[in-house]
């Protein structure tokens, strides 16, 4: 990308955020459909205190796949990360490092299965507690195998069922048959309605 375009890009994503009313939060959502053969939502948040400093914040979520917590379903957050901007630095300057931080962590992005997060390097720690351990008897890890793809993972769907979170996202959906939309899934060991 070149850094007219790169320019012309935080032009934009800062006067959007200066613009939006003051009550509201400043978010910015790239037109991003899948990361690592995974559907998501990529959002930019900026932040502000009383004193006028500026963070913004990188959240990336999984459309379709989601915790529990209490009654609310919570889409679960597949990478996130704060950029803080220095004094020295102006607005725009600050939006364009920043743009440029987050097309290079993106394109360097893998999917780690076990966490269900996305990563810019695969670690190998968890294959070698596995062997440290595989004969301990009387231990039992947080991780399960994915009912689809058999790979270790600590995600579960809300009727406890291990799923990674790529295997859920490439579920297929359902229809609601009042409304004609494609508004679920459904879990591939009880085939409980897993809404979105």
């Amino acid at each position: 990308m070149n850094s007219q375009a790169i320019n012309e890009l935080a032009i934009k994503i800062s006067l959007k955020h200066v613009r939006e009313d003051e009550n509201k939060p400043k978010i910015y959502v790239f037109p991003i459909k899948k990361i690592c053969d995974i559907e998501v939502t990529v959002q930019l948040v900026r932040i502000a205190n009383t004193k006028g400093i500026y963070k913004l914040f990188l959240e990336i979520e999984a459309n379709h796949a989601h915790k529990i917590a209490g009654s609310d379903r919570i889409p679960i957050t597949l990478y996130e990360n704060y950029y803080d901007k220095p004094d020295d630095v102006s607005i725009i300057e600050f939006y364009k490092e920043t743009l440029i931080s987050i097309r290079d962590k993106i394109k360097n992005f893998k999917f780690d299965k076990l966490n269900g997060k996305l990563v810019e390097k695969l670690e190998e720690d968890d294959k070698l507690l596995l062997e440290l351990f595989e004969d301990c008897e009387n231990i039992e890890f947080n991780w399960q195998e994915c009912c689809c793809c058999k790979e270790n993972t600590i995600t579960k769907t809300e009727c406890e069922h291990p799923l990674c979170v790529l295997c859920w996202s490439n579920l297929k959906r359902g229809t609601d048959d009042d409304y004609n939309e494609m508004i679920f899934q459904r879990c591939p060991i009880c085939r409980n309605e897993l809404y979105y």
